[in-house]
C-alpha cells in the first residue's frame, strides 16, 4: 500500500483524480453496482425524457470494464495527459482543468452526429493530439516497432483504429478527439498571438475563484 500511495502522489492532482474516478466507475460497473446504460450521454435522456444531468460527467469517466483495454489506455494517458499537466501546466491545476472542461464541452457539441455514447476516449485522444503539437520534434514508437515524428501520431492512431477497430465508433471517437484537440491547440497557441485583443482574455483562462480553490501558482 505505501508503494501505491507513493506512486499516486507522483501523479499531478488533476490527472490523479481523473484516473481514480475512471477506475472507480469501471470497478462499479464490473461488480454490477452501476449499469453502463446509466452513464452514457444522450441529450434526450439527460434533459428531455428525463432529468439526468450527471450523464454530462459520467460519459467522460467510463472507458470500459476493468481489463487489458483499460490498462492500455492508462499507459497512453500516463505518457501524454500527465506530461501536459507536469510540464506545460506545472503548478497550474486550474488551467489544466479548464483545458479539460473546454475540451469536454466541445466534444459534447461535436459528437452527436457520430452517435458516440461514451466520450471519454475522445477526451483522451484530444490530449494526445495536443501533446503531439507541443512536441513537434519528438520521436514516438507505435507498438515499439514503428517510429515516427510526434505530429504524425494522431493520424497514425486514427489509421490503426480504422484497421483494427471492431466498429466505426472507435474510429469516430478518435476523429472527434483530433478535431477538438486541434481547436484547443489553436486556442492555446494561435489565439493569444493573433486573435486576442490584448486584454489577456482567453477561452482557456480559468476564473480566479477556480485558481484560488486549486492553488495555481
Amino acid at each position: 500500500m505505501p508503494a501505491i500511495a507513493e506512486m499516486l502522489a507522483r501523479i499531478p492532482p488533476v490527472s490523479r483524480y481523473w484516473m481514480l474516478s475512471i477506475l472507480v466507475v469501471a470497478a462499479a460497473v464490473q461488480i454490477h453496482v452501476v449499469n453502463p446504460y446509466q452513464l452514457y450521454f444522450s441529450f434526450k435522456t439527460a434533459f428531455v425524457t428525463s432529468f439526468q444531468p450527471w450523464r454530462l460527467v459520467t460519459t467522460f469517466l467510463y472507458h470500459g470494464p476493468l481489463g487489458y483495454e483499460l490498462l492500455l489506455y492508462f499507459l497512453w494517458f500516463f505518457r501524454y495527459g500527465r506530461w501536459l499537466e507536469q510540464t506545460f501546466f506545472a503548478n497550474k491545476p486550474a488551467e489544466y482543468l479548464m483545458l479539460l472542461l473546454v475540451s469536454a464541452a466541445l466534444i459534447i457539441v461535436i459528437a452527436p452526429p457520430f452517435a458516440l455514447p461514451f466520450l471519454q476516449p475522445s477526451l483522451a485522444f484530444s490530449l494526445i493530439y495536443i501533446w503531439s503539437r507541443k512536441n513537434p520534434h519528438e520521436q514516438v514508437a507505435l507498438f515499439w516497432l514503428i517510429h515516427l515524428p510526434a505530429p504524425y501520431l494522431p493520424v497514425a492512431m486514427i489509421v490503426i483504429s480504422g484497421i483494427l477497430a471492431g466498429s466505426m465508433r472507435s474510429l469516430y471517437a478518435d476523429v472527434v478527439g483530433c478535431i477538438v484537440g486541434h481547436i484547443v491547440w489553436f486556442l492555446m497557441e494561435v489565439w493569444p498571438l493573433e486573435m486576442s485583443s490584448g486584454d489577456g482574455w482567453s477561452p482557456l483562462k480559468p476564473p480566479q475563484a477556480l485558481k484560488d480553490l486549486l492553488g495555481d501558482l
